[in-house]
């Protein structure tokens, strides 16, 4: 089949349609041609502007606000590239990939205050045990951890002792 005889098979369909629309078009005075042909530019420039300009510009307006936000927040982090870089230095344990285990351990230590029993709860948490702590080096470890932002408490427990000024801890932390 060459292309004449495709063309053909694809347009025989259409042939009848097409015959009436010309015939009928035949018989308008020149002012409806005219008319016509007035409706059938409007109807092509209104479709070039829906199908292609309408969306070209929706793009553009949507490219130019995407590149206006990822060029303020590369902005923002060269303004506080120093401060990352600060907290990095001031926390080598973290950096050097010491495990949250040994962090929580050797950490706990320069408080002097030592865990009964530390459990892994996957790569990210460990469960912390303190029995007859002394509350207040508890609380000012937390805060040492959460100020220097090496480890989060993720959820805690805190119960009065018998003696004065103790206490018994459960918590979990985290990354």
């Amino acid at each position: 089949m060459n292309k004449q005889q495709l063309s053909e098979s694809l347009t025989s369909g259409f042939k009848p349609h097409v015959m009436k629309l010309r015939h009928a078009y035949a018989g308008l005075s020149d002012r409806e041609k005219n008319s016509v042909a007035a409706l059938t530019v409007f109807l092509l420039i209104g479709l070039a502007y829906f199908a292609l300009w309408s969306p070209s510009i929706s793009y553009l307006e949507n490219a130019r606000e995407s590149w206006t936000r990822q060029n303020e927040l590369l902005q923002w982090m060269r303004s506080t590239e120093g401060e990352a870089r600060n907290a990095s230095r001031e926390n080598p344990s973290r950096q050097s990939g010491q495990p949250l285990l040994s962090e929580v351990s050797s950490s706990a230590a320069r408080f002097k205050i030592t865990p009964t029993r530390m459990q892994p709860e996957g790569e990210e948490r460990v469960s912390v045990w303190f029995e007859d702590v002394v509350f207040n080096d508890l609380i000012k470890w937390l805060q040492m951890l959460e100020q220097q932002g090496m480890i989060n408490v993720r959820q805690i427990s805190i119960d009065a002792r018998a003696e004065p000024g103790k206490v018994s801890a459960r918590m979990v932390l985290g990354f």
